[in-house]
């Protein structure tokens, strides 16, 4: 039951959870018990390796949240650039149907005109 107490108490010390008092009473505790010490530093060394793990593990997955959204941005950015290439094509064609439209409209008022005029010149 003792260990078990111990623990708590280390965990305690090692998240900085206890009052000065505490903290002080517990390194005094620690000076003179060299078992005690021992697990300290192993409990240190574990929770500095698991802060460590945890932060590899948050950097990895901020690397492929930043590599998805480089990814998406490249991806949209191509699709962008297909849109304004077809946006280009579409506006072109839109002005030559435009033109031939305009050409055709002359040619038939031309064609009236020329009809209006061959009537009115026979009567």
């Amino acid at each position: 039951m003792q260990q078990i107490d111990d623990f708590d108490l280390i965990d305690k010390y090692l998240r900085n959870e206890m009052s000065s008092e505490e903290a002080s009473a517990f390194e005094k505790t620690l000076a003179h018990n060299e078992e005690l010490r021992k697990e300290v530093e192993i409990r240190f060394d574990i929770m500095v390796g698991i802060r460590a793990s945890e932060q590899q593990h948050i950097l990895e997955e901020l690397n492929k949240i930043d590599n998805q959204r480089a990814f998406g941005f490249k991806n949209l950015a191509n699709s962008k650039k297909i849109q304004i290439i077809s946006n280009q094509k579409t506006n072109k064609d839109k002005s030559k149907y435009s033109i031939i439209m305009i050409v055709i409209g002359i040619i038939v008022i031309l064609l009236l005109v020329v009809l209006f005029y061959f009537i009115n010149n026979k009567s």
